[in-house]
């Protein structure tokens, strides 16, 4: 019976963090696409509603993901493993992403020169464009290879979509909220004139509406200091990089234990690693 529960807890803790996942990304959906209808509705801005509408594909398609998790690991736990492909044939898969791809890249080129509603249309195109490249590079090192149950690989990708990022953002919210407070704080204490400046400061951000143009010239004001200037580097170009890298392949160290074949810990490996590409490249696609 202990042993029994002891292979059980894995597949619950796999389930919750899959359903719970599901349910974040869900709600991210929901909230951007709200966002993007506001800003339509209100201002007529189709960049901005494309921005969020951006990101709101994005959740949707990590919740599309978090789902086979759920599936396999839902019927682990009712004693019907299943061990089928949940797209169906791997082969034609990979057939139909090899010729929608081209596609996709010229209509988005096409779409994104409009300033009209068509330019609602290039974030789903913008999310098949990042996908694809990343499917077709699972599929081209998984060949011939044993990848274990599609339970573990699909509870792997849905970790890394879900517990990564989210570890991510709390360290990194955290590392540059105590290294802004600490020069606020060295600032204020050292440089003669600088809460005046500080407030000054807070005053032209209240009044920005967060414009990013408007945001770039109060920034440029500041960048002629060394100090800010290296500073802002050592956190984005250092500390931030570290942060990513090392929580990166942080589902891996749950599996030491595990036992793992070279196959299975190659595959791995390519499954955090494309998760955390997936989350920072439709934040550049936002962006962008």
């Amino acid at each position: 019976m202990q042993q029994s529960w002891k292979h059980t807890l894995p597949t619950i803790a796999q389930l919750i963090i899959s359903m719970c996942g599901f349910g974040m990304y869900v709600l991210g959906f929901l909230i951007m696409f709200a966002a993007a209808a506001f800003y339509l509705a209100s201002s007529g801005n189709y960049f901005q509603a494309a921005s969020f509408l951006a990101m709101a594909w994005t959740a949707a398609a990590a919740a599309v993901l978090n789902l086979p998790s759920i599936v396999y690991s839902f019927l682990r736990l009712l004693g019907k493993p299943s061990y089928k492909n949940f797209f169906g044939d791997r082969n034609r898969l990979l057939a139909m992403m090899l010729a929608i791809l081209p596609l996709a890249l010229f209509a988005g080129a096409v779409l994104s020169s409009s300033d009209s509603y068509a330019l609602l249309l290039v974030s789903p195109l913008h999310l098949l464009v990042v996908i694809i490249p990343l499917w077709l590079l699972i599929d081209a090192g998984s060949r011939q290879l044993n990848m274990g149950s599609p339970q573990f690989t699909w509870g792997l990708l849905s970790v890394s979509l879900t517990v990564v990022p989210t570890l991510a953002i709390l360290a990194e919210v955290l590392v540059l909220g105590g290294v802004f407070v600490g020069a606020i704080a060295w600032a204020a204490s050292s440089v003669p004139g600088m809460l005046d400046l500080l407030n000054r400061f807070q005053m032209r951000l209240a009044y920005s509406n967060l414009n990013p143009e408007v945001l770039w010239r109060i920034m440029q004001t500041y960048m002629d200091n060394p100090l800010i200037l290296y500073l802002l580097l050592a956190v984005f170009s250092g500390f931030i990089p570290l942060i990513e890298e090392l929580l990166k392949p942080l589902v891996l160290w749950f599996l030491v234990k595990r036992n793992m074949t070279p196959a299975e810990g190659w595959m791995a490996g390519m499954l955090a690693g494309v998760a955390f590409a997936l989350f920072e490249s439709m934040n550049a696609m936002t962006s962008a």
